[in-house]
């Protein structure tokens, strides 16, 4: 069992070490990039700018904010899934969920209802 699971491990390349040096630095990693847009640009230099032909002209004046029961239904009946970046394991989410509903709820408003709405109205959109 232990030599399959060591063969398993070295397909998928679990041993190899990912903190060594790798023969790459920011500065060329930084290069790459300017010369890759340096590049488009140069290409894309004579032609004219696409038509925008479709511009969003509907709003959404009736979009309502979310109470904190539909956040307590959507955070129970998510999967209690979690990874390393998330700031707060899910489980502990969901095991204080009473607690941090009113936070939870007022972020939810400010992030899906204000921001974009501040947002779109400094400039016309289309898309």
């Amino acid at each position: 069992m232990y030599t399959l699971w060591r063969s398993l491990s070295t397909l998928l390349g679990r041993d190899r070490d990912i903190a060594g040096v790798t023969g790459h630095s920011a500065e060329e990693f930084a290069k790459f990039f300017a010369r890759k847009i340096e590049d488009i640009r140069a290409s894309t230099a004579g032609v004219p700018p696409a038509p925008i032909t479709n511009c969003a002209s509907s709003t959404m004046p009736s979009f309502r904010p979310c109470t904190t029961i539909e956040v307590h239904r959507i955070i129970m009946s998510s999967p209690v899934k979690s990874c390393s970046l998330d700031t707060v394991p899910t489980f502990l989410v969901r095991k204080f969920v009473d607690v941090l509903l009113p936070y939870l709820t007022a972020m939810v408003i400010v992030f899906v209802y204000e921001l974009p709405r501040r947002l779109f109205h400094i400039g016309n959109f289309c898309f």
